[in-house]
């Protein structure tokens, strides 16, 4: 549409070459209002062209027209007229540039232009009409006029021709007064300003490059031209360049940006790293050089000294990487290891230091049975073997150790040692009658023996010895036969056999008749040459004397053969041995022992002189003494009683059996019999312990035996109670020994001995995966990170419970999160792309772990709950709290004081400033009123706050950094200053503009007027920010009171779908949230009803379609 008109006008002009400028202007507003001819119709009336037309005046010429400068409300503004009211003040318009647009007509005062008709724009100036009065208009009238026969047009405020003119038709209008200014042009970025302001008007403004940037097109400084246009472009700047900076030795550049504080990185090649003095980061500082200047260093990683060897050298002083040191040995000495290392990219040898060694020949240890001579067995040396005495060498005697040139080793003259063989003897002959006893061998030092057969003897040595030089050291001996002297002969005997008597001869003796042969009757030549035996003799036969028994007698006194002896006893005696013997040829009795006479015992009894025995007394009687010698003297024992019959009974008892686990000591069970009973090892006895046969049966209680207590033991069968086991052991079965007690688990010790605590977790942690505790006897695991538990095997940590991997966000922005694997837990911090922030919530971040049961905290009451978003920021309005005074002649009571009409001329006042451009609104306005001095006086006090709201309304843009966050506060307060000074002058000037129209009586006090700090200020709904910024609550989410560092969530039974809002909407009665935050009116689905013998309603949660 502008463009339409733009050309319309233009064609009009150029049509129109003669045509003034009330001709173009009528051709615009006809244009722009059809009924525009429809006015007061012909006639002639009375014109005015500017403030001080006459109609009664000539006309100015057509072919000139004016703007002239008025001040309104304190501000510049500008108005086409016909002639100069003040000639300083005015500037010619041709109708030339008219035409071609050079100035621009009434551009709007007001900031505010919405509830206009139209907005003419020529050459982006721009001029704002109504077809009817609007608060700010003024009232115009187009004139077309006959003047001469010639028609022109006129604009003036007052109508009119002109003294010579003839009114054709007569329009009427209203357009805003108009200033000419440029608008302010969006600054680049990386840029700065300073604005040059006359009368209000910016007319000039000088750019810069922030630091660390520079000029790539653009004007540094523009100023504003009369025809609304900036002379010249802002400036825009672009990052210094540094440059790529240039490569080092041995190592690379890493970045891939070179603009102002750009960084770049240093790496050196492997084997190399920057030198102490070298700088690993350079950056772009804003002069376009790197910083630090200096290039950094990279130098040879170095290795360590290889360290010195014994016996030789290390050739090479150069221990950097790639470089390499060799090594060499002293003469006799080889080297033992690498000749050579390299020094390595890690700063590392590749190889250990070698050795040198002498060069020897491998010496073998001397032979079995002999040695060597000679200590080392180097190059040149030789080593002698020799053997022990009784042994011969066999092999080399000498082995030298030579140098081989090829090998450079030593190399032996003989590769086998000699071996020392023990010296042999010649095998030895058996003798004739005799032979020889040998070894396994006859070598040195071995002896044999020679023996002769039976009946033989040696003639000569009956050994020898091999000697150290094969030989024996005595000649083999000989074996000659064994003699035996004559015997002899014997009286009253005759002998057989006859010399010779060689060894196995025989002589035998036989006795004449009435003789007995005494001694051998037959000698044997035996292999010592002696007989076997002395020479027997021949004797008459007699038996030797025989006493009668003691307490015994025997019939014959005769001992010669072949007499027969018969021996008795006396009464109470019995005989021991045969009653009667025999002179036998031999002179021997037949008895083998003379007979004895026995006492008969207790018990017993013999009557007479007989060889009888000794009788019993009946059953349970006895004697009361030895050698009883009739019946009469047997009487009742003990334990036993006579019956009627004359015979003894027995007093006896029921034997006793011994107890489970117990045994009896040998007893009997008749009278008086006692029994011992004991209890095996490990048990106790209860009952008697020793109980006694009587005619009544056994004294005492039965006997039985308990198992001792776990933990206790009893090792002797007498003893009466179980010991307890020493601290810290137990038994693991019956307590038999104090060995029996071993330690328990968790204590160390031998079996009945003192037991310690055993600290398993001093040991590889006791096996346990995270956690030990060690306690008396025992040890347990324990899982130190939240959401681990032990396994089966009560050791092991598994993981049970751990937080998982979150994949929403929160909308405008994005978290970054962070795990913690010692604590089993993780945070997220919530961070808002530019231009948003988060205030809907009590934390920016939200977190998982064992205090939230390992569910993210915005989770914890409903799964499904999303993160709140990021919201837009905006910048903040400013109040100002100011106060001033009215004195009056009346008193309080009768005064009629209005809030509403103090604030209605103040708003009214205040519209009028420049700063305020409508943004500007009067709150908070209260009034106190106090007595005065005088009768029938007061003061009135008003206090109030104005409110300026910032231009920048709507967001702020994601572009918009700290710089230009800034600068839109130091204008705003910048602003706010201003509106104080400008409100300051009407006070302290008793500005009419500020006495309201109904309350004449009261008169401004000028010296009254106070000032409050200025206060940044958000909106409603709105959080302020640290950042100085205006930022509303999230869905779900509100604000009920200005100063909350944090917007609230909706409580439950409540949702809020808006974003920036004081407060949040109820659900219906019969429905509520699951949740606090709702953020929808569909999440109002918990009905809450009624049931019947329950106190209270019940929430039950449906589907959404059923709410």
């Amino acid at each position: 549409m502008k463009a339409v008109l733009l050309l319309l006008v233009l064609c009009i002009c150029a049509n129109s070459a003669q045509a003034d400028i009330g001709d173009v202007f009528l051709s615009f507003a006809k244009l722009i209002f059809p009924g525009l001819g429809k006015g007061r119709g012909h006639g002639r009336g009375r014109g005015h062209w500017g403030d001080n037309d006459d109609y009664d005046q000539p006309e100015p010429p057509k072919t000139n027209m004016y703007v002239s400068v008025m001040e309104s409300y304190g501000d510049r503004v500008y108005r086409l007229t016909s002639q100069p009211v003040q000639p300083s003040s005015w500037r010619q318009i041709t109708r030339g540039n008219a035409i071609n647009g050079d100035v621009s007509y009434f551009k709007g005062y007001m900031s505010s232009y919405r509830g206009f008709d139209s907005r003419i724009q020529i050459n982006g100036a721009s001029m704002y009409v109504s077809r009817s009065r609007e608060p700010g208009t003024v009232r115009y009238e187009l004139t077309e006029c006959y003047v001469n026969g010639q028609k022109s047009s006129r604009v003036s405020t007052r109508g009119g021709c002109g003294g010579n003119g003839r009114v054709a038709n007569n329009y009427e209008f209203y357009a805003f007064p108009g200033k000419l200014a440029c608008e302010i042009p969006a600054l680049n970025a990386h840029t700065s300003d300073r604005r040059s302001i006359t009368d209000g008007l910016t007319v000039a403004i000088s750019y810069s490059c922030t630091v660390g940037y520079r000029s790539v097109g653009g004007d540094g400084y523009i100023q504003c031209g009369d025809d609304g246009r900036w002379m010249g472009t802002p400036l825009q700047c672009e990052p210094i360049q540094c440059g790529r900076p240039k490569g080092i030795l041995n190592g690379q550049v890493r970045g891939d940006s070179f603009t102002y504080r750009s960084t770049v990185s240093y790496e050196c090649n492997q084997g190399y790293q920057l030198s102490a003095s070298s700088s690993r980061v350079k950056q772009c500082n804003q002069y376009g050089e790197w910083i630090p200047s200096k290039d950094p260093e990279c130098v040879p990683k170095s290795c360590n000294f290889p360290g010195d060897i014994q016996n030789g050298h290390v050739i090479g002083t150069d221990y950097t990487f790639g470089n390499v040191v060799s090594f060499s040995c002293d003469p006799d000495y080889k080297l033992v290891g690498a000749p050579q290392v390299r020094c390595t990219a890690s700063g590392r040898w590749d190889d250990r230091t070698p050795t040198c060694e002498l060069i020897t020949c491998d010496r073998q240890a001397p032979p079995q049975n002999g040695r060597l001579v000679g200590s080392q067995f180097k190059v040149g040396t030789e080593i002698v073997f020799e053997c022990r005495e009784g042994y011969i060498l066999v092999g080399p005697a000498r082995i030298s150790c030579d140098l081989d040139p090829v090998t450079n080793a030593g190399v032996r003259s003989s590769p086998s040692n000699p071996t020392c063989q023990k010296v042999s003897c010649p095998p030895p002959v058996d003798p004739e009658n005799g032979n020889v006893r040998v070894l396994t061998d006859v070598t040195y030092g071995q002896e044999i023996d020679f023996e002769c057969r039976r009946g033989f003897y040696l003639q000569g040595s009956p050994r020898a010895t091999c000697q150290a030089d094969g030989q024996w050291d005595s000649p083999p001996p000989t074996c000659v036969a064994m003699q035996c002297r004559d015997p002899g002969n014997v009286a009253n005997a005759n002998k057989t056999g006859s010399a010779p008597f060689i060894y196995g001869s025989t002589v035998s003796f036989t006795c004449e008749t009435g003789s007995q042969l005494v001694g051998q009757s037959v000698l044997l030549c035996q292999d010592d040459g002696t007989w076997s035996s002395q020479l027997p003799t021949c004797e008459v036969i007699q038996c030797p004397v025989v006493k009668p028994p003691l307490n015994g007698a025997k019939n014959v006194d005769s001992s010669t053969h072949p007499v027969t002896m018969t021996f008795s006893c006396f009464p109470g005696y019995e005989l021991d041995g045969q009653r009667t013997a025999q002179c036998q040829p031999n002179g021997q009795w037949s008895m083998t022992q003379a007979p004895a006479c026995k006492v008969c015992p207790i018990g017993t009894y013999k009557e007479g002189m007989t060889g009888g025995q000794c009788q019993p007394c009946p059953a349970r009687s006895s004697t009361s003494a030895e050698g009883s010698t009739s019946r009469q003297y047997c009487l009742c024992q003990d334990g036993s009683k006579a019956t009627d019959t004359g015979e003894c009974e027995e007093i006896t008892c029921d034997p006793l059996e011994a107890p489970v686990n117990g045994s009896i000591l040998p007893c009997g069970s008749v009278s008086d019999s006692q029994c011992q009973l004991t209890c095996d090892p490990g048990f106790i006895l209860q009952g008697s312990r020793t109980r006694r046969c009587t005619a009544t049966g056994w004294t005492g209680n039965p006997t039985t035996c308990t198992a001792c207590p776990p933990n206790t033991y009893k090792s002797d069968i007498f003893s009466s109670s179980c010991l307890p086991c020493p601290q810290n052991s137990e038994t693991t079965g019956l307590g038999t020994s104090l060995q029996s007690c071993t330690c328990k688990t968790g204590y160390q010790g031998l079996p009945g001995t003192h037991c310690q605590d055993v600290d398993e977790c001093a040991t590889n942690n006791g096996g346990c995966n995270q956690e030990c505790h060690n306690s008396k006897g025992s040890y347990s695991c324990a899982c130190s990170i939240p959401g681990y538990e032990l396994d089966a095997d009560g050791k092991t940590c598994v993981l049970n419970k751990t937080c998982g991997d979150i994949d929403e966000k929160p909308d405008n922005g994005f978290l970054e999160c962070k795990r913690n694997d010692e604590y089993n837990g993780a945070v997220c911090i919530i961070k808002c792309d530019p231009g948003f922030f988060f205030v809907s919530g009590i934390n920016n971040y939200i977190t998982c772990g064992a205090g939230t049961d390992f569910v993210w905290s915005h989770q914890l009451v409903n799964a499904s709950a999303r993160i709140p978003a990021c919201t837009r920021e905006f910048f903040v309005d400013i109040q100002l709290p100011i106060t001033f005074s009215y004195e009056t002649r009346k008193s309080c009571n009768a005064l009629p004081i209005a809030t509403s009409e103090f604030t209605a001329t103040i708003q009214e006042a205040i519209n009028k400033f420049n700063v305020c451009r409508g943004l500007c609104e009067v709150q908070n306005l209260r009034t106190d009123c106090q007595d005065g001095s005088q009768p029938d006086t007061s003061e009135v006090r008003v206090s109030l706050s104005v409110l300026l709201r910032n231009p920048e309304e709507n967001a702020v843009s994601p572009g918009c950094d700290s710089t230009c966050k800034r600068k839109n506060l130091r204008e705003i307060l910048g602003d706010s200053f201003a509106l104080k000074n400008s409100i300051q002058k009407l006070v302290e000037g008793d500005s009419p503009q500020l006495q309201p129209a109904a309350l004449s009586e009261f008169d401004l006090d000028t010296t009254s007027f106070t000032f409050s700090r200025p206060q940044m200020l958000c909106e409603k709904g709105r959080v302020f920010t640290k950042n100085r910024l205006c930022v509303p609550c999230d869905k779900g989410y509100f604000l009920p009171q200005r100063d909350l560092e944090n917007c609230l969530p909706c409580p439950l039974g409540t949702f809020q779908d808006k974003q920036g809002q004081t407060s949040c909407t109820p659900c219906h009665p019969s429905a509520t949230t699951s949740i606090e935050g709702a953020y929808h009116a569909v999440m109002c689905n918990v009905v809450v009803t009624d049931i019947p013998g329950k106190e209270g309603p019940t929430d039950t949660l449906l589907p959404n379609s059923a709410v």
